[in-house]
């Protein structure tokens, strides 16, 4: 029944002159090529640029959760605990401060970095005693290689901003 089929298929593709095969040409292939490399092309600027804004949105929130962290642990244990900003390392460390033991460390990512930490009146470090007051104020900015910038603000209540 099958080889029947077939053999129709075959003589009436021969009687129609040979050229209804299905399948593409070699002019039809490197025209979708084409169209693909060029869409690619135009897309992976605004896609590299999308990238970045992402990862400073989330180094930002990041930063904001562990100064929380910071302010909770100090209040949870009753212990002063900070948050000390490395600016030449682009790191900070959160730290228990009865007995300078750091609880945790975070590199930022190479494409970020400190563009400026005005903290008073310590320029580098916030300490949260245990009714979760500060004992800086101030701001944090963030920059990433394609000059975008992210504010976090620390308020003298102890309330994190961001921009």
């Amino acid at each position: 029944m099958k080889k029947r089929i077939l053999r129709r298929l075959i003589s009436k593709n021969l009687k129609a002159g040979g050229n209804n095969l299905a399948g593409f040409t070699l002019i039809e292939l490197v025209v979708v090529i084409f169209i693909f490399s060029l869409m690619a092309t135009v897309s992976i600027p605004y896609l590299t640029a999308w990238t970045a804004s992402l990862k400073i949105d989330g180094v930002q929130k990041e930063l904001v959760s562990n100064i929380r962290l910071t302010q909770q642990k100090a209040v949870a244990l009753q212990i002063n605990h900070s948050i000390k900003f490395n600016s030449v390392y682009n790191s900070y460390d959160i730290i228990k401060k009865d007995d300078n033991s750091v609880v945790k460390t975070v590199i930022l990512p190479q494409e970020i970095s400190f563009s400026g930490i005005n903290l008073n009146p310590s320029s580098s470090e916030i300490i949260f005693n245990p009714a979760a007051a500060p004992s800086a104020n101030g701001n944090i900015n963030l920059i990433n290689n394609r000059g975008s910038i992210k504010r976090i603000e620390v308020l003298p209540s102890g309330f994190t901003k961001t921009d």
